[in-house]
Order: C-alpha cells, then structure tokens, then sequence
C-alpha cells in the first residue's frame, strides 16, 4: 500500500468578500458584497467571509450542546446490560432514545465529584467529543447528576477483535494475515490520530477493540474501564499489556500505548501472550527484560509481523515504533482497501451538490447526521473516507484526493471538490466535513427524520422553532445576534420569526440529492 509521505499543513484562508442574499425561494446565492444586490429584508453583515466562518464553526459535533441537564432515564430507555469489567462502578448497556428511537451504547459509571469538578469533567467530556476518525468512539450524549455520569456512545455489536477473527477467518477467499493487516492498520490508524493531538489510550486490551458491526471490518478504539482491578488474579491479568516503565510506575506515553499494541500483535498470531510467568512477580521480571517467548507459534507468524512485534516490545521506550512509523512498516506494504467505484461515484455526486446548500440547512443536517443517520450508511461513507485518506492520519489532503480518483474525468474535479468539503478552510478535509457533505440525504431527510428532528428542536412543544431554540442547540458559538437571524431567515419565508413545519420541511428537501 502507498503511503503519502508529505505532511498535511494549514493554508491561509483567501479573504473574499462575499454578500449572501435571500432568494424568493429561500434558498442562499452568492453575490459579490453590494448594498445593490441585497434583497428586501436581508442582513447586511459587514464581513461576510467572518460569518460564514463562523456558521462553519458550528457544523463539527463538538459544538452540539450534548451537556445534558435532565435526568438520563427521562431521555433514553435500558434495552440490554452487556459485560462489563468493575461493574460495581461501570455499567454498560444498550439503550435507545425515547425520541428518535435510535439504539446506542450507554457508560454509566457511579462518581464521587464534588460539585466544583463537575465543569472539569464536562469539558473534559466536551474534549472528548472533538475526536473525529473513523476509528475512534464517537460520544453523542452526556448528562451527569449527584452520583452518576452517563455517556452514550455510538452503537457498537460487531464483537471484539478476537472474536472476530475467529468468524472472519472463516471466510476462505481472505488468509488470517490479510485480516489482521486490515484489522491493525485500523488499531494504528486510530492510535496515530490519538497521539497527534496529545492523547494516549492507556487501555489497550482486546475487549477495548470492537467492531462497528458484523456486516464490516471497521473497527473502534473504546476505553469502557479506567479502574485498575484490585485482587491478586486480575492483576496478574491487567498487568499483561502493561509497558515496562508503566509496571514501574513512571511516565505513560505514546510509546506505552505501542508496547500495548506489540502485546495484541503477538497475541492475536499466537493465542497466547509473548511474556509468561507462574505467579504476577515472575511475569513482571519477564516484562521488564522483554523476556519475549519464541517457540514454534511464533515461529508461524509472516517475519514482516515478527520484525514490527519486536519494534513494539522494545523495553526502550525511546527505541520503540510509533504508530505513523507502523503503518509505513513493511507488513502492510501489499494491504488493499477495496472500494465500491458505484458508490464512489454516487457520493462524488452528492458533494458536488453539498455547495448549493444554504448555512441554515446545512446547520440542520448536522444536527439531523449526529442523531438520527442511519448507521450503515454512516459506515460505507468511513470506509470510503478510510480509502482516500492514504497515510491514515484522520485528515484528506489534496494530494490523497487527486490520488483516489483515478478516472481522469474525476480528478480535473479535484480542486472543486477539495474546496467544497474544506469547510474550514485549514488545509484538509475531517471526518464531519467529509460525512455532512457526502451523506445521502435522500435518505436521511424523510418524513419521520423531518418529524422527529422537529419535536427535537421544538423544546416548547409550540409547534414552532425559534431563534432562541436554534441557538441553545450549539455551544461556543461566536455568532452575533444579527448573524443568527440572518442564518433563520433562510428558513423564515414569513419573517415572523418562527419556523413552522411546513417551513421547516421545505427549507430541508429544497437541495435534495436528486434536484
């Protein structure tokens, strides 16, 4: 597999100084800034590249107020309790919203905060919320009260990774080494975007691994139980993927999460772990030499996969591999990402007509992916996300972008449609970008969706939105009060201030894919 070598930087934003105006139907056209060319009951916005950056802002989901103040069980409903370590603090369960009906995953973990952290744990959880990969948990909800802090996750029932393996390798057409190379460039893929911006996993074991669902192979970095378990047994079990400095209780860093992934490399080859021991000191002293045992499993696994094992239980931490360096290693130099072209082609499509939409809607169709999108459609468009994105950092350039399109037609395009999936103007294409711009919205904007993300928004149950519910939908936002109204007016055809259903409805199929 190719892998880009050229590091993704910022670009400047152009400064263009452009006039949205309100058309007799509604919908946004561009226009050169004009007191000429605006249209009766318009805003003037002075600089309008400011606010459409602005409006650009609130698209990524971390900017979705998902800090809940209600009570958990007045908005979702128990379903299932799955296994779940330390279940005395932890509980994990399936649940669905009482309003759209979706299932999701939901952490409910018993706290001890006082009422002074809780706004540290809520941005803790808001941080938490701006990772954005294909291969990283996404968190939709929270809500926390007097004793319990409750999470709610992205549904995931595609089972753990050696589960997996063992009903994938079934299938004759893949080997085990394909399936393993798929399924650890995803493990590393996900890590390196972690350590990009400063985090580490520090809880890597097999039951944190999980895959989407049993109709794919992409898999999800998830971290259910922080709490280190306190009898005899289960430390002898825990300290299993454990660096060296961790078990001697210095520093956890990047390089503590690889020696981690070195453990599970060597594990999901062998059935068994590459350090062993009677009694947990034994196993400790066998960690800390980087006692690796090598007998006749070993001795089975590709010498591409054993030469990467030993880059990762490296007892140095300065001397051991990271994760960008892994996915450039040669055990996934002959990897293939299979891509549906049709699909490809169908999405292309739909980007291209993502530029006609107004910011209004494209508020709304943010709000309406991350609550309501159906997950097997969320799902192809990661995988397609995954095959353009070469170095698999988490981030599109448009280098990735001219590469993946290999039809000559296609890539005359890349230019325009780099620049309508850049939202943000930083470069490079995110995850969200990508999703918001490329999801099938004939699909996704139905009666029922339209329905249910009406009742959603509508929090005074008036049969009508206003401004004020719009706006308690977003966090952080940096838009003025005037700005505000000139995205509502877009939806407004009225001007009374207040968007009813019928408004609402058109203001969403208006720029349907198939128009």
């Amino acid at each position: 597999m190719g892998i880009c070598k050229s590091k993704k930087q910022n670009q400047t934003p152009q400064q263009i100084r452009i006039q949205h105006v309100k058309s007799a139907n509604a919908t946004d056209i561009v226009k050169e800034s004009s007191p000429n060319n605006v249209a009766p009951g318009s805003v003037i916005i002075q600089s309008q590249q400011d606010f459409l950056m602005k409006s650009q802002e609130l698209l990524t989901p971390d900017r979705q107020n998902t800090a809940n103040k209600g009570k958990f069980f007045n908005t979702y409903t128990l379903l299932k309790n799955l296994k779940s370590p330390n279940e005395q603090i932890r509980q994990v369960c399936t649940v669905q919203h009482n309003q759209t009906g979706v299932t999701k995953i939901a952490i409910i973990q018993t706290h001890h905060y006082k009422q002074s952290d809780l706004s540290k744990i809520q941005n803790k959880i808001q941080l938490l919320k701006k990772l954005d990969h294909p291969n990283i948990m996404f968190i939709y909800d929270f809500f926390i009260d007097s004793k319990q802090l409750y999470i709610v996750t992205e549904n995931y029932d595609g089972g753990t990774l050696f589960s997996r393996l063992k009903s994938d390798n079934k299938d004759q057409s893949v080997s085990k080494n394909q399936l393993i190379q798929i399924y650890f460039q995803q493990i590393f893929a996900g890590l390196q975007y972690l350590h990009s911006i400063g985090i580490n996993h520090k809880n890597l074991k097999p039951e944190n691994i999980l895959f989407q669902s049993q109709q794919n192979q992409l898999i999800k970095l998830v971290d259910y139980s922080n709490s280190r378990v306190k009898s005899n047994d289960d430390d002898l079990l825990e300290i299993n993927y454990l660096a060296p400095e961790v078990i001697q209780k210095q520093q956890y860093t990047q390089a503590s999460d690889m020696w981690s992934c070195g453990v599970l490399l060597y594990e999901i080859w062998t059935r068994s772990l590459p350090f062993q021991g009677d009694n947990l000191k034994e196993k400790k002293e066998n960690i800390l030499k980087g006692k690796i045992i090598k007998d006749d499993s070993w001795n089975k696994i590709p010498p591409d996969a054993q030469k990467l094992i030993n880059l990762m239980l490296n007892v140095n931490p300065s001397k051991r591999i990271s994760a960008a360096e892994c996915l450039k290693h040669d055990y996934f130099k002959n990897i293939v990402n299979y891509t549906d072209r049709t699909f490809v082609d169908d999405m292309l499509q739909r980007i291209q007509q993502y530029q006609s939409k107004s910011e209004f809607q494209k508020l709304l169709l943010s709000i309406m992916i991350n609550k309501l999108m159906d997950e097997k459609e969320k799902e192809k468009l990661m995988i397609a996300f995954e095959a353009i994105d070469d170095n698999k950092d988490g981030k599109i350039t448009k280098s990735e972008l001219k590469k993946f399109l290999t039809i000559e037609k296609q890539r005359t395009l890349t230019d325009k449609i780099f620049q309508i999936l850049d939202s943000n103007q930083n470069g490079y294409i995110e995850f969200h970008e990508f999703l918001l711009a490329s999801c099938d919205t004939d699909k996704l904007v139905n009666k029922e969706n339209l329905e249910i993300l009406f009742k959603f928004m509508d929090k005074n149950q008036s049969q009508q939105i206003t401004i004020k519910e719009l706006k308690s939908l977003f966090i952080e936002a940096r838009l003025t009060d005037q700005e505000w109204e000139q995205i509502f007016n877009q939806g407004d055809l009225n001007q009374n201030g207040k968007l009813s259903f019928q408004e609402f409805s058109q203001l969403l199929k208006s720029h349907s894919n198939s128009i």
